[in-house]
C-alpha cells in the first residue's frame, strides 16, 4: 500500500493550523448562574418572582479565560463584569453593576474559576412582566467576551399597555388600614370614604421626573356638584427608571346629616410633565 508523501510546508500548515483552532476554541463562558434569595442563601424556588423595590440577588461563574505569565512566573488571569437589569421592552432598570478583577492561578488550583456575585435594587412600581438580566464578561488577556440574558419573573400589578395618561384600578375601603375592598360599595352617614387607585402612562421629561397632582369632586344625588378639590395632593420625584404606576389614595368624611342615596365621586389627576388630565367617575350610595 503506497501513503501520499507529504511536504514541510503542508506538515506545518496543518500544525499551525490546529493550534490556531485549539486558540479559537479557548472562550470565556458564563456558568451556574442562579438568581438567590438572599446573599449567599440558596438559590430562587420553582415559580419564585421578584417584586418591586426589592433586591434582586445573583450568581454566576467564568470559564475558559486565558492565563498569562508575570515576570515571576505567576499564572495570572485578568476579566471584567458587566450586569444590567432590563425590562421587556430593553429598558434599564438601574445603573448597571460591574466589576474587574486578576487573580493568581496557583497549581494546586488549575481547575479553579472564578464566581461573581451581585445584588441589584429593583425599582419601585414595577407592573407584572418578564424581565431579564444582561450579563457580559470579557476576558482581558485574550481580549474575547461572552455573553448571556437570564429571564426573571416581576409580580405586581397588571397594567395595560396605553399611551396616554390615566387612573385605573379604583376601590373603596372601610377603613384606612383595610386590605380588601367593599362591595356593594355603601357607607352609613358620617363615615369616613376611602379610596384607592393607581394612575398610569406617565411621560418624563429628560431629568425623568414624574411630576403629578390628583384630587375629586363630589356630586350629590341629584348629580349637583357638592365639593371640589381637584389639586388636594401633588407627587413629584426623579427617576432612573420612570414607575409604569403610582399608588395613590383619598379620603373624605361627608356631613352626617347629608341625604341617603346614590352618591358619585370624580376622580381627577394631572400629568404635569405632559400636560394630560384624566378623570374616573366611581359610584357609591350611603345608606
Amino acid at each position: 500500500m503506497c501513503f501520499p508523501r507529504l511536504s514541510h510546508k503542508s506538515i506545518l500548515v496543518a500544525l499551525f493550523g490546529a493550534l490556531f483552532a485549539g486558540q479559537a476554541a479557548a472562550q470565556p463562558a458564563i456558568r451556574d448562574f442562579v438568581f438567590r434569595q438572599f446573599e449567599g442563601g440558596p438559590a430562587w424556588d420553582t415559580g419564585q418572582a421578584a417584586r418591586s423595590g426589592e433586591n434582586l440577588v445573583f450568581s454566576f461563574s467564568i470559564s475558559g479565560l486565558k492565563t498569562f505569565e508575570t515576570d515571576k512566573e505567576e499564572k495570572k488571569i485578568r476579566y471584567e463584569w458587566t450586569a444590567q437589569a432590563l425590562d421587556p421592552k430593553g429598558v434599564a432598570l438601574a445603573e448597571p453593576l460591574s466589576g474587574k478583577q486578576e487573580a493568581e492561578i496557583l497549581p494546586e488550583d488549575k481547575d479553579w474559576i472564578p464566581k461573581i456575585s451581585g445584588t441589584l435594587k429593583l425599582p419601585d412600581f414595577l407592573p407584572r412582566g418578564s424581565f431579564h438580566l444582561a450579563v457580559s464578561v470579557r476576558d482581558v488577556v485574550a481580549d474575547v467576551s461572552a455573553k448571556g440574558e437570564f429571564p426573571f419573573p416581576v409580580s405586581g400589578p397588571s397594567i395595560p399597555s396605553q399611551d396616554r395618561f390615566a387612573i385605573q384600578d379604583v376601590r373603596f375601603f372601610r377603613e384606612e388600614s383595610s386590605t380588601e375592598p367593599i362591595s356593594p360599595v355603601a357607607y352609613r352617614p358620617g363615615d369616613t370614604i376611602w379610596i384607592r387607585f393607581q394612575m398610569s402612562g406617565f411621560h418624563g421629561n429628560s431629568s425623568k421626573e414624574l411630576h403629578v397632582r390628583y384630587g375629586y369632586e363630589l356630586k350629590n344625588p341629584t348629580g349637583k356638584v357638592v365639593f371640589s378639590q381637584t389639586d388636594a395632593l401633588e407627587a413629584r420625584q426623579s427617576y432612573f427608571y420612570l414607575p409604569a404606576y403610582l399608588p395613590a389614595f383619598l379620603s373624605f368624611t361627608p356631613d352626617s346629616k347629608v341625604p341617603r342615596g346614590e352618591y358619585a365621586v370624580i376622580l381627577t389627576a394631572q400629568d404635569a410633565v405632559s400636560g394630560e388630565q384624566a378623570q374616573s367617575e366611581q359610584k357609591f350610595r350611603i345608606e
